[in-house]
């Protein structure tokens, strides 16, 4: 009887826990450019680029070269089954998780996180280093209006960084 209710426990405590489909996208983007463009250009485009874009800028230090941007619960997308963004312009993509109760896909997905931008003047121009802290991802399912707070599932698409690159040529 002891060994059946431990058997019962586990197999209840299994079919809670999320299905993590992991992403099959190639989400590794290039985080350093070089630029023949000078600092000061350099600069004014990526204060520019943060302002059209919603990205509260939360730490600027021209003489470090140290610009700090983040948002807090901006929404994240996920693949659809052939590993294809479902919103392409969303900055952040996370893997599938699935609702054990219903079977259903949790969509409503929320990242807080800061983007570090670090220009410094090179020799041959200016170099431009874009790094990404996540700090905080939340999963909204619909049918319960709870936070399931897993992290490391969820990379950028590369969307900001590929801005940067634009910016900078």
């Amino acid at each position: 009887m002891k060994y059946f209710a431990i058997f019962l426990a586990a197999i209840l405590l299994s079919s809670c826990s999320m299905k993590i489909v992991p992403l099959k996208g190639n989400y590794n983007t290039a985080t350093e450019y070089n630029s023949a463009r000078t600092v000061d250009e350099v600069w004014e485009s990526i204060i520019d680029l943060f302002a059209t874009n919603g990205l509260p800028i939360k730490i600027i230090d021209k003489n470090s070269g140290l610009i700090v941007a983040g948002r807090e619960y901006s929404k994240a997308t996920i693949e659809d089954n052939n590993g294809n963004l479902v919103d392409t312009n969303a900055l952040f993509v996370s893997a599938k998780m699935i609702n054990p109760a219903n079977y259903r896909v949790i969509d409503n997905i929320y990242v807080t996180s800061d983007w570090n931008i670090r220009i410094k003047r090179t020799e041959k121009g200016t170099y431009i280093g874009v790094n990404l802290f996540i700090n905080r991802v939340e999963y909204l399912d619909s049918m319960s209006p709870i936070y399931h707070p897993y992290k490391g599932l969820e990379k950028s698409t590369g969307k900001l960084e590929r801005m940067v690159a634009e910016l900078v040529r």
